[in-house]
This record gives structure tokens, C-alpha cells and sequence, in this order.
């Protein structure tokens, strides 16, 4: 889990997904209503104010799923800044 994220417990939902992706149809964010929240490059995709439904512990799907990413922390180093 990255640092400073914590899950809800329980977790909400769960999918049976072998492979999850945006068509994937009953992975978590389409059980639970919601758009999927990242594209093929696990970028996010979606407009401020919308919910994030992220695959969890009670998916089939394993760790290095496509809808595991805001749980994973941050994973490139934030640009440097130089002030003159």
C-alpha cells in the first residue's frame, strides 16, 4: 500500500477478474457504477470529483493489475525545480 493511502475496510467490492481493464465488464469500478480511473499507460484518466475504484484484496486479479495504482504509491520521482 503506498504511504499516506489507506484502504476502507472491508473493501467495498471485489471482481473475479483474471485480467482487468477499462472494457472489462464486472471488475471493480463497473460493479460499482464508476468509470474506470486509468488508461492502458496507468494514467489517470478521470475529472477531479470522481470516484476511484481500485482493484483489492478480495479481487481475483493479482498485484501487478492495471487497476492496482494509487495503492502502489508513487513510482517516478517528481520533476526537480530550480529557482533562480
Amino acid at each position: 500500500m503506498g504511504e499516506g493511502v489507506d484502504p476502507p475496510q472491508p473493501a467495498l467490492v471485489g471482481c473475479d477478474c483474471d485480467s482487468c481493464d477499462k472494457y472489462q465488464e464486472r471488475c471493480c469500478p463497473d460493479l460499482a457504477n464508476a468509470e474506470f480511473a486509468y488508461n492502458k499507460h496507468k494514467l489517470f484518466v478521470l475529472d477531479r470529483g470522481y470516484a476511484v475504484y481500485e482493484c483489492n484484496s478480495l479481487c481475483k486479479c493479482g498485484p501487478d493489475c492495471c487497476n492496482r495504482v494509487v495503492q502502489k504509491g508513487r513510482q517516478v520521482r517528481p520533476p526537480l525545480t530550480f529557482s533562480s
